[in-house]
């Protein structure tokens, strides 16, 4: 079995470490970059934190480069064989939730692969 997580964590108190165990599955730490610049310093603490959060689970972690997130997550879980996801959406500003739009909501309605929602 396997499981892939998009998003960020700010708290510790996370079940998919327990799940990952419980099922006796593969977990994916997948990140979608636009381009392949430079890795800012706010995910790279980020990142650093998901190791250490996750470090008895021993994860992939996976970076790959899409102009559209939702096509990146699909292609990566179609060619890892993807069984389901998690996905902890980003909290967004005012601004974003009014004029943005949600990379959650887009990956939900293209996708066949089951979605876990979690929150931070």
């Amino acid at each position: 079995m396997h499981a892939i997580i998009k998003g960020n964590r700010n708290n510790t108190s996370w079940p998919i470490d327990k799940s990952s165990k419980d099922f006796n599955a593969e977990l994916y730490v997948l990140n979608v970059e636009y381009s392949l610049n430079e890795i800012s310093s706010e995910k790279l603490a980020e990142s650093m934190f998901i190791s250490e959060l996750l470090k008895d689970v021993k994860p992939y972690y996976s970076t790959i480069y899409s102009e559209d997130i939702t096509n990146g997550i699909n292609w990566f879980a179609e060619k890892e064989k993807i069984d389901w996801m998690v996905v902890i959406p980003k909290k967004h500003n005012l601004t974003e939730k009014l004029f943005g739009r949600s990379q959650t909501k887009e990956l939900l309605y293209h996708t066949h692969i089951p979605v876990l929602c979690m929150h931070e």
